[in-house]
């Protein structure tokens, strides 16, 4: 997944490189180019605070392995 600054600088990076720059280079937020599904995350059953963070991120942040989530 590609992220890209709010303030239009058309620039992209991965979701790592946004995390470790933490703000654009144009100062602007980092925020995902296109939004992911989140349809059918659900139907996996009811889930603790950890596995429903690791869901979530996982479908944001590509660049990192479910364990390496749910270490977090």
């Amino acid at each position: 997944m590609k992220y890209t600054s709010t303030r239009g600088t058309g620039q992209t990076c991965s979701g790592a490189e946004a995390i470790r720059s933490g703000i654009a280079g144009d100062g602007g937020l980092f925020v995902p180019v296109d939004l992911p599904n989140m349809d059918g995350w659900m139907l996996k059953g009811p889930l603790n605070y950890a596995n429903l963070a690791t869901e979530v991120l996982g479908r944001l942040l590509h660049d990192y392995t479910a364990q390496e989530l749910l270490q977090c």
